[in-house]
């Protein structure tokens, strides 16, 4: 195998690690990579990996809008390994809306547990419930039987509790997917991402409510966030008179994160 090649794979398996430990490089650092990557590449380089590699280099780097371009560039290759990369990067960034539209478009090209298994939680994130049980029946289908059923049995309890919500808040499928849209909207503005996602009633009180925590305790942005989820959902006579409440809240220590992968 040329050494071009396999300086190109060594590239990638590094920014993937650099990536995936949260990693920060400097400026020199970053332009360091990039002229690697361009030495790297020859006549037996597939295109795909050299742009590739480039979205990956500008993931590190924290050039998140250069990434994506570079990433959507890739996509026309069906590269498999740089798709299902940039699903597991919009989907890490808290880009749910994106992701969603990258995962409609890649989820059609392959069979893959992890491109469904994203697919499925920013569905399910977003309100797309019938979206997220399409993928999650795709996914249990090929995926490991023990975590298969474990998904399932998750599934079911926190789209139990949706269905609970939406039936006692009075709110329908559209409606309730338009309100979770308007909270990730928050989240994105603010570069932040959902930690899970909660129901909690209390008919004494007649408290109905939906709740996504966020990772962060700054009370600042908490408060921040409630007023803007607030004042979005203002803009929207749907949710006049219907009987909840939404808030953000502090992701618990013990919390499990619905992103997993």
């Amino acid at each position: 195998m040329p050494k071009a090649v396999l300086k190109a794979d060594e590239l990638c398996d590094d920014l993937l690690d650099m990536l995936s430990n949260g990693v920060k490089i400097s400026e020199f650092k970053f332009h360091s990579i990039i002229k690697e990557i361009n030495s790297a590449t020859t006549q037996f380089t597939p295109p795909a990996q050299t742009v590739y590699l480039k979205a990956l280099a500008n993931a590190v780097y924290g050039r998140r809008e250069v990434a994506i371009e570079y990433f959507e560039k890739a996509l026309p290759y069906n590269y498999r390994v740089s798709d299902a990369n940039f699903l597991a990067y919009l989907h890490d960034m808290g880009l749910l809306h994106k992701a969603v539209e990258v995962a409609e478009i890649i989820s059609e090209k392959y069979l893959s547990s992890a491109i469904f298994l994203h697919a499925y939680e920013v569905n399910l994130i977003l309100g797309r419930t019938n979206e997220a049980l399409r993928y999650l029946d795709k996914y249990t289908k090929i995926a490991e039987k023990k975590r298969a059923d474990a998904l399932k049995e998750k599934a079911e309890s926190i789209i139990g509790d949706s269905e609970t919500f939406k039936k006692k808040s009075g709110l329908n499928d559209e409606e309730f997917a338009q309100l979770s849209s308007l909270a990730v909207k928050c989240l994105e503005h603010r570069d932040l991402k959902s930690g899970a996602m909660s129901f909690w009633e209390n008919q004494v009180e007649g408290v109905n409510a939906f709740i996504l925590s966020v990772k962060s305790d700054n009370p600042t942005l908490l408060c921040d966030l409630n007023f803007d989820i607030a004042m979005r959902m203002a803009e929207y006579d749907c949710f006049n008179g219907k009987n909840f409440t939404f808030w953000f809240e502090t992701m618990k220590q013990e919390e499990p994160i619905i992103h997993a992968c």
